[in-house]
């Protein structure tokens, strides 16, 4: 519903979030950059990936989104 009411390809969107159990098989299906968060005292810190759940960056802090979404 994001990308069509932005009229943005999946292509052109990212996801970003913390928790590989259940966050990113969603926009990795539809096509979405997808982008975990990874802090060393976060809570989903050793959650395994649910299937189709990888992303396909990690992180450890918001500045480096920008490199990412350059």
């Amino acid at each position: 519903m994001i990308s069509t009411q932005l009229g943005a390809s999946g292509e052109e969107c990212a996801y970003v979030a913390d928790n590989v159990s259940k966050d990113f098989v969603a926009p990795n299906t539809l096509g979405w950059r997808s982008i975990r968060i990874v802090r060393p005292d976060g809570v989903y810190r050793d959650v395994p990936a649910a299937a189709g759940g990888s992303p396909d960056h990690e992180i450890e802090s918001l500045d480096e989104l920008d490199v990412l979404l350059a």
